[in-house]
Formats: structure tokens, sequence, C-alpha cells
């Protein structure tokens, strides 16, 4: 296991055909490019504006090299300097891309009418953002900071969207949770805060305290036994979140049963 910072990437899909179509937008962008410059004068906006472009552009390259370092680092195969130099170069990047703008902005009321090879350029250039944002989805990052509790997927293996297996599990460890099911007749019982404690079999006569943190505002058909001389297809239940004061050695996936304690908040 390892901690992972939000936005960290977790694990890179490849697709040559999605890199195909990006070299080839990529090619219609440059050829349009020319034909404009070939066709209209150069101005001051006119050049700013492809600036801003070029910038956009060394952005992504950016983000993308280092998807690429933090997978290196993690696996081994590159160094944490090369991925400190790559993280560095995206927020020059982005810091010049700012500035690009900022300067466009002050120049608007100087663009020339768009002619049509202006027009074929920018069309060019949104099929272009629309390949990157393709190949910009095939990369997994962390939404949240957290640690990696399980990798399923190994380099060179085939992912599909429709897998019933994540590829990689991540957890918020700084506060662990315990989902229990209470039957429908003692919902009454129980309330947000209400104390409760948790006792786990892998720590048997141990008991650790917890809070409840939300009652599902649905009710639905339970899966477990019934308290009671009451059949399983009669069973209605909400689920409960518990959260652990002091969760010591507890582990994620363990099982664990929850005293509701009488004393309400």
């Amino acid at each position: 296991m390892h901690f992972c910072s939000g936005v960290d990437t977790l694990v890179l899909l490849e697709d040559d055909e999605a890199h195909a179509r990006l070299a080839a937008a990529q090619a219609q962008v440059d050829f349009r490019k020319r034909v404009r410059n070939d066709q209209a004068a150069l101005t001051r906006a006119r050049k700013t504006q492809d600036e801003v472009a070029d910038g956009e552009k060394a952005v992504i390259d950016a983000q993308f090299a280092v998807d690429r370092a933090v997978v290196a680092w993690r696996t081994g195969t590159g160094s944490h300097d090369d991925l400190e130099q790559s993280r560095a170069a995206l927020l020059a990047a982005r810091d010049r891309l700012l500035q690009r703008r900022h300067e466009l902005h002050n120049l608007e009321p100087d663009l020339p009418s768009p002619t049509q090879v202006d027009a074929q350029l920018t069309i060019a250039r949104a099929d272009l953002a629309v390949v990157e944002a393709a190949i910009d989805k095939m990369t997994i990052r962390a939404p949240i900071d957290g640690t990696v509790l399980q990798v399923t997927a190994k380099q060179g293996e085939l992912a599909f969207p429709a897998a019933t297996e994540a590829l990689v599990i991540i957890g918020d460890l700084s506060t662990l949770r315990v989902r229990t099911e209470v039957e429908e007749r003692d919902i009454a019982n129980i309330e947000v805060d209400q104390s409760v404690a948790i006792r786990a079999s892998a720590f048997d006569g141990r008991e650790f305290m917890g809070k409840v943190a939300s009652i599902a505002p649905l009710v639905k058909s339970g899966k477990g036994g019934a308290r009671g001389p009451r059949n399983l297809t009669d069973i209605n239940i909400a689920e409960v979140m518990v959260d652990v004061i002091e969760s010591g050695p507890l582990m994620v996936g363990m099982q664990a049963d929850v005293f509701f304690r009488a004393d309400k908040p």
C-alpha cells in the first residue's frame, strides 16, 4: 500500500489508435496554420492567439509527462527527481499560458475579422482538442487523497469499461467507517451521533468505540438474518454508517458487529 494525493496518476491506459488520431489532428492544425500564414498577415493579435493555442497544447503535453513520470517513479523505472522536474515543467507551462491569455484578452479589440482560413484553423484546433480530451480520459487519477489498498491491473492487460472488478481500490484511512444494517422496526431507536460499540472477531473481547454518522433515508429488503422469529423475506432494513473513533488495529474489509448504546445524543 502507498499514499496517493488527489489527481495523482493511478493507471495509464494505452490506445495506439487514439494516439494515431492525435498525430493526424496535430498535422491538420499545422497544415491549416501554414495556409493561414501564407494568406493572411501575421499581426500581433494573431501571433498571440497562436501562442495561446500552443500554450494549451504545452500544458496538455506537460500533464502527460507528469502522468508518465508518476507511473515510472512508482514502478521503480523512474526517479523522484524526474517526477519533480516534470511537475515543475507543468507549473511553468500553466504560468506561461495564463500570461498569454492575459495578453490576448488585451489584444482582442485588435483581432481582425476571421477569414475562411482562420475558421478552418479554428475547426482543426477544436478537432485536436477533442482527441486530446479522449486521450486524457485514459488516464485514471486519484479522486481523493488516500491510500492505495489494492491494484488488480497489470501492465499489458486489457481493460474494459464494463469490467466488474476495479483496476485500483483506494481509500481514506484517516477515519474508518463500519457499514451496518438496522431492521425497520429498530430505526426509531437510532440517531446520528449515537454511541456504539464495535467488536471484530479478529480481536475477541475487545471493543472499539464509534458513533452513528448517517442513517440512509431508504428502507430496502434485507439480506441478513432477522432478530426473532421472522422470515428472511419479511426483513426491511436501513443502512447505517458508523464512524470509528479509535480504529486501533482494525483493518479495511474486516467484519464486525455493532452494538448501539441506549444513551442517545
